[in-house]
C-alpha cells in the first residue's frame, strides 16, 4: 500500500537505473518543459522535443538545461508532430510519450492508426492515480478519460493491464472495486450485472481481489462498509475504482480534485509505451507524478 505520492519518489529513485528517452509532442508548453527538465537534469530522462524550434528555444531561456542531453525536432503542425512522435516509438527511439500542446484526439488518432500506430492491447484506456488527503492510500480510477462505456470484456482487460502498474509499484494484492449504485445485483442495471460477472471471472485469481457491484461508500469508507455489514474483502480500502462509464470516472476524479484537494497523475495505457496525458491546465506536480508513473510503468527498468 502506498500512502501518497511522496512514496512514489522513493520507489522511483531506487528503480530507475538508466535514463529513458521521452518524446514530447508539441513541446512548446511551459509546464511540460519544466517537468521534463526536472528529471532530465538529474539524468533520468533524455527529451526529444517536437515543435517549433523557435518557440521551444524561447521557453528554454527560463529553464535550466545545462545538465541535460536533449534534441529538438522542428515540426510545428499538430498532425505532423504526432506522426513523427509515433514514428520514433515504432523505430525504438523513444521509451514513452508525453502529450504537449495539441488536442488529445489528434495524438490518439495516430496512436491507433492500423498501419502506422502503436496500439498494442485491444483496449486503450486512461488510468488516474490520486493522492487524496483524507484517504489512507493512493487511489486508482479507470476509465474516466477514454472509453465512453466499457464493455464487460473491456473492463476485464482494463483490470489486467492496471494490475501490472500496481505490481510495478510493489503491490502484492490489489483490490479492484467494480462500481455501481449499490452492492446488490439489479437485473435492470447493466453495471451491476456486469460487475457480478467480472468478479466471478477473477474469483480464483491469487493476486487480484475483484469485487462488485459495490457502492462508492463501501469502496472507500471502512465505517460504512461495517455499518452495512458488507462481508467482502474490500472494506472501505479499495486500491482501484473501475467505473461503469466515462462520466462516472471523470466526475469522481474531478470532484476529489476540486473538493477534496486531491492531486492526480494520469497515463494512457494499452499502447506499446505509456502515454503521459494530462490536461493543459495540469499543475507541475500533476505532470511530475504522471512522468514518474510512466517511468515506473516501463517494464525494462
Amino acid at each position: 500500500m502506498l500512502e501518497g505520492f511522496n512514496q512514489l519518489d522513493d520507489i522511483f529513485k531506487t528503480k530507475i537505473t538508466k535514463p529513458k528517452i521521452i518524446v514530447v509532442i508539441k513541446a512548446a508548453q511551459d509546464h511540460a518543459l519544466h517537468s521534463v527538465f526536472e528529471f532530465a537534469n538529474k539524468g533520468y530522462l533524455v527529451p526529444i522535443l517536437i515543435d517549433s524550434k523557435e518557440k521551444i528555444d524561447e521557453l528554454l531561456l527560463d529553464i535550466n538545461t545545462k545538465n541535460s542531453n536533449f534534441e529538438i525536432i522542428d515540426i510545428e503542425d499538430d498532425v505532423s508532430a504526432a506522426k513523427k512522435g509515433i514514428e520514433l516509438v515504432r523505430k525504438g527511439k523513444a521509451d514513452f510519450i508525453m502529450k504537449g500542446n495539441l488536442p488529445t484526439s489528434t495524438l490518439l488518432r495516430e496512436v491507433v492508426n492500423k498501419e502506422t500506430g502503436i496500439k498494442k492491447s485491444s483496449v486503450l484506456f486512461h488510468l488516474a492515480l490520486l493522492d487524496i488527503p483524507k484517504y489512507n492510500k493512493l487511489l486508482g480510477i479507470t476509465d474516466g478519460g477514454m472509453i465512453l462505456e466499457p464493455s464487460e470484456e473491456q473492463k476485464i482487460k482494463i483490470i489486467e493491464e492496471t494490475s501490472k502498474i500496481f505490481t510495478s509499484l510493489g503491490y502484492e494484492k490489489i483490490k479492484f472495486s467494480l462500481l455501481s449504485a449499490a452492492e446488490v445485483v439489479n437485473p435492470k442495471q447493466k453495471s451491476s450485472v456486469e460487475a457480478d460477472e467480472i468478479s466471478k471471472h477473477f474469483k480464483n485469481n491469487e493476486t487480484l481481489i475483484v469485487e462488485g457491484p459495490l457502492s462508492l461508500d463501501i469502496s472507500l469508507n471502512k465505517n460504512i462498509a461495517q455499518e452495512k455489514k458488507y462481508a467482502g474483502n474490500i472494506q472501505g480500502d479499495a486500491d482501484v475504482l473501475v467505473v461503469p462509464d466515462i462520466v462516472s470516472g471523470n466526475g469522481i476524479s474531478k470532484s476529489l480534485i476540486l473538493m477534496a484537494e486531491a492531486k492526480m497523475a494520469g497515463l494512457i495505457l494499452g499502447a506499446t509505451v505509456p502515454i503521459v496525458l494530462t490536461s493543459r491546465s495540469a499543475s507541475d506536480t500533476e505532470k511530475k507524478y504522471s512522468l514518474i508513473l510512466a517511468l515506473l510503468a516501463d517494464k525494462e527498468n
